[in-house]
């Protein structure tokens, strides 16, 4: 048929401001591209810059519940992870989405459950956390429901949202100090 396809394979979360230079290669707007792509790295520095040197906390994140599947190794909410200085128990897994039983989420004893839902509302497939009132994270209140539109998409809307989960999670760790 004539029409040109664009594989784009973002990896991380630098690759979002290559893939932005390249459409505005191809579509004839590199200076607009060029300067949103600079605004990203920017903002992504600074968030990390941030958040680097904090005290870790642990966080146990839901991205399935049935199987009750979490993230790891270079998962794109992994990276996420990541910038905010949040440690995943998990984060060694070979696979990039492991699944996990009940009892080793337990046994890890996370200071924060992360349940990202449709627009931050928590859907009706996520585990009821408060049947484990021994948790740490249920203790503290700290399951926190960021927007997952935002933030398994890869793109330059998920800044805003990753910096909302990072405050978050530095709120989190401010309280367990």
């Amino acid at each position: 048929y004539g029409v040109p396809v664009l594989y784009s394979d973002i990896r991380s979360l630098d690759d979002v401001a290559t893939e932005l230079r390249r459409y505005g290669q191809l579509t004839g707007h590199e200076p607009q591209a060029n300067a949103e792509a600079d605004r990203y790295l920017q903002q992504l520095q600074q968030l990390r810059q941030r958040y680097q040197q904090q005290t870790p906390v642990t966080v146990f994140y839901e991205l399935w519940s049935r199987p009750l599947t979490t993230v790891a190794a270079n998962a794109w909410p992994q990276q996420q992870l990541d910038v905010c200085g949040a440690r995943n128990p998990f984060a060694d897994s070979l696979d990039d989405y492991p699944q996990v039983s009940l009892e080793q989420v337990v046994a890890t004893n996370p200071q924060i459950i992360i349940q990202p839902a449709r627009h931050g509302q928590q859907g009706s497939d996520s585990i009821d956390w408060q049947r484990w009132p021994q948790l740490q994270a249920v203790r503290q209140q700290a399951i926190l429901h960021p927007d997952s539109d935002k933030v398994h998409r890869m793109t330059p809307r998920t800044l805003p949202e990753l910096q909302r989960l990072c405050e978050q999670i530095d709120q989190v760790r401010q309280e367990v100090r």
